[in-house]
């Protein structure tokens, strides 16, 4: 009776052993299950972005027709402004001739790339499994503001508005031209752009290991901007009588704006995924931004120059001259008197390279 009795107890541990492991089996199929059921991935991460661009196109206004002066051995020119350019480069030249040390610091740098930036960034990624290998995604990926000006900006707009009334003045003091009086004027936004990319692609697994894979991504889309671009306005004048009786009162502005139009992109990268839970898992990720630069400057310039009487004119008699008059009828034009310019493309960018590296919190469902 004690030995059947044991026997019993022997069979009843055998099959609940039995029971248990198939419950675990069970549960193991259907959390794989479960598991394989997850087609859907949605990412937020967040890290740096760190942006550069090649050096693109600078074209500055081609030097303005011949003006009329006293004699073909003192030629002189028409300019739209003594701020950048060929108008900068002509009152130098004069200066050089009279020995004047003053010098105008053209807006020449200005009209540049935008430098290397970086910011911080964020975005969401959605991403569909087509098989065990390879997934479909949609990522939106958002940069912290951050100026975009080139390297100098402010100080630059700064530094021509200064240069502008010194070299004028050491000018205008070596003739019979006083008194003289100067204005002059500047402003600047250096600018706060968001920049916004949305794009789309593939993820490829290429290695697992016993807690993660490796991947790349490959893909393409388009980048926009959000906020303010640069932009700059900087003028200088000046008013003074030749031989104390024929007023001369001129001046001339400059505005810089910078465009940034949407573009697209082609995209390369890679990472590792680490698996944290059957539903959840980190990445940590690299992708390259690559695409145009649709970065613009254009300047817009004014200038005036008001009539005056009695009318007169005065030239440097240089080589090349500056010509100042306050009335056509004279015969004889200002060097300040070309066309304005509307919207005159001085730089056009590259290759714009934008380099993200991430870290997000990755939810299957």
């Amino acid at each position: 009776m004690l030995l059947s009795n044991v026997k019993g107890s022997a069979a009843g541990i055998v099959g609940g052993m039995k029971l248990a492991a198939a419950l675990v089996a069970a549960m193991l199929t259907a959390a794989t299950a479960a598991a394989q059921d997850r087609k859907w991935e949605v990412e937020v991460y967040g890290g740096g972005a760190w942006t550069t661009a090649t050096e693109g196109k600078r074209t500055l206004p081609a030097a303005g027709a011949p003006i009329v002066t006293s004699s073909p051995i003192f030629p002189s020119r028409e300019v739209p402004s003594f701020l950048f350019g060929d108008g900068a480069k002509l009152v130098n030249d004069v200066n050089g001739e009279f020995d004047v040390a003053a010098r105008i610091t053209p807006l020449d740098a200005v009209f540049a790339k935008s430098a290397g930036r970086s910011a911080a960034s964020f975005g969401l990624r959605l991403r569909r499994s087509m098989n065990p290998y390879v997934s479909a995604e949609f990522a939106a990926d958002f940069s912290a503001s951050a100026v975009d000006a080139p390297d100098g900006f402010e100080d630059a707009i700064e530094v021509t508005r200064d240069s502008f009334v010194s070299a004028f003045g050491g000018l205008l003091a070596t003739g019979p031209l006083l008194p003289a009086l100067f204005a002059s004027s500047s402003s600047q936004d250096a600018g706060r752009l968001r920049e916004n990319t949305f794009t789309g692609g593939v993820n490829i697994r290429l290695d697992d290991w016993h807690w993660g894979s490796s991947y790349v991504t490959l893909g393409a889309g388009f980048a926009s901007t959000s906020g303010t671009l640069p932009s700059a306005n900087v003028g200088g004048g000046y008013s003074f009588r030749i031989a104390g009786e024929v007023p001369i009162s001129e001046s001339n502005s400059v505005t810089v704006g910078f465009e940034r139009p949407s573009t697209y992109v082609i995209v390369l990268g890679g990472g590792i995924s680490g698996e944290m839970t059957n539903a959840l898992s980190f990445r940590a990720d690299a992708r390259v931004h690559v695409g145009p630069d649709t970065s613009r400057i254009l300047i817009d310039t004014v200038s005036v120059n008001t009539r005056g009487t009695p009318a007169g004119f005065i030239e440097s008699g240089t080589n090349p001259a500056i010509q100042f008059s306050n009335d056509p009828s004279t015969g004889r034009r200002s060097t300040l008197s070309a066309p304005a310019l509307a919207g005159f493309e001085v730089f056009d960018g590259g290759t714009r390279t934008r380099i993200l590296l991430t870290a997000g919190l990755v939810l299957r469902f």
